[in-house]
């Protein structure tokens, strides 16, 4: 990589520049992942929330069933897209 840097190739040189602080590049990628995985939980969250819910209500009062479904189901969503996302 570095003779072909040395070459002139700039992408061969930005390979090697990562490859010299990769601290900074896996810190963004990593970020960006969460970022992501909290979308998944914030879209994911519409399709699973009616169906938590439902169960919930068989014992809890309607009002908290609701906020606990969607909660439920934001956290389960943002948890298996970490999980398999980083796996």
């Amino acid at each position: 990589m570095r003779q072909i840097a040395d070459d002139g190739d700039l992408r061969a040189e930005a390979v090697l520049q990562v490859h010299a602080q990769p601290g900074s590049y896996f810190t963004v990628v990593q970020i960006a992942q969460n970022m992501a995985a909290i979308f998944g939980g914030v879209v994911g969250e519409g399709a699973r929330t009616p169906t938590i819910s439902a169960v919930l209500r068989h014992v809890l009062p309607p009002a908290t069933a609701d906020a606990s479904g969607l909660t439920l189901s934001f956290l389960l969503v943002t948890a298996a897209f970490i999980l398999f996302a980083d796996g």
